[in-house]
């Protein structure tokens, strides 16, 4: 379950574990996902980065056969083992995947919130 995390942005972030490829003139790296929202990403990885670096990237969504791919992103920051990309190109389709994938990800956030308020109290949560 991806859990939002609360900060002064236009869309929520969640926290995700995905895997993710990313390439450009920088080369192409693998990682792992750890924050997604619809305007960006964080990714944890080995590979080294620089800010302002275009990229593209391709999400590995679970229950998925083919990767999300994000036509163009930028490197907003890096951090030790991690940098965080802003979202410059987003195909349609794309866009509508990631909808689904995150208003999925927040409904099921609230079903386990709902469902662990209901074990507090005693009660049953309804179905």
């Amino acid at each position: 379950m991806a859990r939002p995390i609360r900060k002064t942005r236009t869309y929520p972030r969640y926290r995700l574990p995905y895997p993710v490829v990313f390439g450009g003139a920088i080369g192409v790296g693998e990682g792992v996902l750890t924050t997604l929202s619809m305007q960006g990403c964080s990714i944890r990885t080995a590979y080294p980065l620089v800010s302002g670096s275009q990229l593209r990237v391709s999400l590995l969504l679970p229950d998925q056969s083919v990767s999300l791919p994000i036509e163009v992103g930028i490197v907003k920051w890096v951090r030790e083992d991690q940098f965080g990309v802003e979202f410059l190109r987003v195909g349609d389709e794309s866009r509508q995947r990631l909808n689904r994938t995150l208003r999925t990800e927040l409904i099921q956030y609230f079903k386990n919130r709902r469902a662990e308020r209901c074990e507090e109290v005693g009660a049953v949560a309804p179905l």
